[in-house]
């Protein structure tokens, strides 16, 4: 039996879990975040933007907005080129996580690097809670002999086994 993850095992209720500044600080690494999501319609953008408003971050002005389905988005800042998203998105653009960058996530969710073409600025990392009934659910079709397999486009640690 298979389970679509998102909104159905969990909440569909993202939330920023962690924010790693990597080249700039936290409030930078933010606003740039929220300056290039404020256009899009993405769960993940409107989690982004949101946390940033709630501290009173003021947005960058941008322009050339595009989104990248399944990636992430792309816009310029001041003319510069920024990118978040993906590990994939962030290569077609030339940008490289170092094995440091990745060494800064312990997620359990969905993650989106932010970079500008020189430098990787930070990387977020996102959640959405376990439904409290699921593991239960999960555990009781299994005893009845069904195999269960789960749907995610997150990553391997968003989607392991043990949560359910």
């Amino acid at each position: 039996m298979a389970f679509d993850k998102t909104g159905t095992l969990t909440k569909g209720e993202l939330t920023l879990s962690g924010i790693y500044p990597v080249s700039v600080g936290e409030e930078r690494l933010l606003q740039v975040a929220a300056s290039l999501s404020q256009y899009s319609t993405h769960p993940i953008s409107k989690v982004v933007v949101e946390k940033a408003r709630k501290r009173g971050i003021r947005l960058l002005n941008i322009e050339n907005f595009r989104t990248v389905p399944g990636k992430g988005v792309v816009a310029e800042v001041g003319g510069e080129l920024y990118v978040m998203g993906s590990e994939g998105l962030l290569k077609e653009y030339g940008i490289r996580l170092s094995a440091e960058h990745l060494s800064k996530i312990e997620h359990v969710g969905t993650t989106a690097a932010v970079a500008s073409r020189n430098e990787v600025l930070g990387i977020l990392d996102f959640e959405d809670g376990v439904r409290p009934e699921a593991a239960d659910v999960i555990r009781e079709l299994k005893k009845r002999g069904f195999k269960t397999v789960m749907l995610t486009g997150d990553c391997s640690k968003g989607g392991r086994e043990d949560r359910w």
